[in-house]
Formats: C-alpha cells, structure tokens, sequence
C-alpha cells in the first residue's frame, strides 16, 4: 500500500500519513480492487464536488478509517459500481 498525503486519481491502494485541505475533488477512482485507507485523517474541502469519487463505476472498492470527510457537496460519490 503507498502512503500519500496528496489528492489525485487512485489505480493503487493508498493509506494518508495526513491531514488533507482541498479545493474541490480530493480522490478520483480509476481502477477495480482499490483499497483507500484513510490512517485516522481527515480530508476537508470547500463545499463544492466529492470528497471520494467513483464515476468510471470501477468495482470492488474498499474505503476506510477515516476520521471524517469534511465539507464537499458528497463526501463519498459512487456512480454504478459493486
């Protein structure tokens, strides 16, 4: 699993090392199978778009341990998926 503790399109597993403050999408799917462990942090928008978003409807995704997701127009967003 890679630690981040940036935003971005995910098409690996990933586990935040941090606290994230973002304008806009934090975390795009872009493949099946991806796990998204959030390590007990927090990620904060500005209220507009998806904190977690899924539009490709990429299946079996795993979202987890965090502590809150803050401040998007969705928190969690995923469109067609299992």
């Amino acid at each position: 699993m890679n630690n981040s503790d940036g935003c971005g399109t995910l098409t690996a597993d990933k586990k935040l090392v941090s606290n994230i403050n973002v304008a806009g999408r934090c975390f795009t799917i872009g493949a099946s199978g991806v796990v998204l462990d959030g390590g007990g942090f927090n990620i904060t928008g500005d209220g507009n778009d998806s904190g977690i978003a899924n539009p490709g409807g990429y299946d079996n995704i795993t979202v987890k341990g965090f502590a809150g997701i803050n401040n998007f127009r969705e928190g969690i967003y995923f469109n067609a998926t299992n």
